[in-house]
């Protein structure tokens, strides 16, 4: 097991559809975020966005890709057995 503090700069990467619920729990201003308190900061970016080079209004080529001590891919599946 990692020690949190030992991790600095995380990376969350999501379908774009998913970014706002992540996003949700980094803002500590959100009356809905029950983790105020945590110091668990990390920065979210929407991998569908990867190919085209910007996600929102961020120059992936601004963005330092070695500084990310950890990265969780969030990945979503459309359940195609219940439509």
């Amino acid at each position: 097991m990692v020690h949190i503090d030992l991790i600095k700069e995380k990376l969350v990467l999501c379908p774009k559809k998913l970014r706002q619920n992540w996003t949700q729990y980094n803002n500590t201003s959100d009356k809905r975020n029950p983790f105020t308190q945590d110091r668990f900061r990390y920065t979210v970016l929407s991998h569908t966005d990867l190919s085209s080079g910007k996600v929102g209004d961020i120059d992936l080529k601004t963005i330092n890709w070695g500084a990310f001590d950890l990265v969780v891919i969030d990945e979503s599946h459309k359940n195609y057995w219940m439509n």
